[in-house]
């Protein structure tokens, strides 16, 4: 298994971990690095096909395998398995920006971790062309701490979040936490709840000060 992912063209370094079980089947974990900057194409095969290929190899019903790699100065991982792996991580691939530190693919969900920042930019969240909200099957999360004050954006499929206007809302809100879902602060009626994914449908975002 080692020699057949590292004879893949876009990995570096795998590394790969058994845990004997004698009265039950052994857990397999491979640690998967590969090359940066790699394509989406390239992703998409080792977590996709190269994945399946494991499974076959180790006889195992299920392999824990973590692929990471660095794009431009972003760090990003997948976790595996999950369905349509392949997609979700060409989807990514295509959806990093430079202002992104880490980003996490997982089994239901993908999260954006941003680099801290004085003052929000003006298209902060993701666009519905963003390729990762057009997967439709998975959580997409934006998280940012912009000076003291911490953003979480929460999107649900089928809703526009872009136009909150969660900037102006940072700049007036210095001391105070708001909590509001896609409408303008003071606008009336309830907040979504304290977390984010509870309001399932609607999509939410949060800011507040720490």
């Amino acid at each position: 298994m080692r020699q057949y992912l590292s004879g893949l063209d876009s990995v570096a370094s795998v590394q790969v971990d058994v845990l004997l079980e004698f009265l039950a089947s052994d857990h397999w974990i491979v640690n998967v690095v590969l090359k940066d900057n790699p394509s989406a194409e390239s992703v998409a095969t080792v977590v996709g096909d190269a994945y399946a290929k494991v499974l076959n190899l180790t006889g195992a019903n299920e392999v824990r395998m973590v692929v990471t790699w660095t794009q431009g100065e972003t760090s990003l991982f997948c976790y595996l398995p999950m369905k349509d792996a392949d997609k979700a991580a060409s989807a990514t691939v295509e959806a990093v920006s430079s202002g992104m530190e880490r980003v996490q693919i997982e089994e239901e969900k993908i999260s954006f971790e941003y680099r801290t920042i004085e003052s929000l930019p003006d298209r902060f969240i993701l666009p519905p062309t963003s390729p990762v909200l057009r997967l439709g099957s998975l959580k997409i999360e934006q998280s940012i701490l912009v000076g003291r004050s911490h953003c979480f954006v929460s999107h649900a499929k089928g809703k526009d979040l872009a136009s909150v206007p969660i900037k102006r809302a940072l700049e007036a809100i210095p001391l105070r936490q708001a909590i509001w879902g896609g409408r303008e602060p003071g606008g009336g009626g309830q907040g979504p709840p304290s977390d984010p994914s509870d309001s399932e449908g609607a999509g939410a975002v949060r800011t507040g000060c720490g």
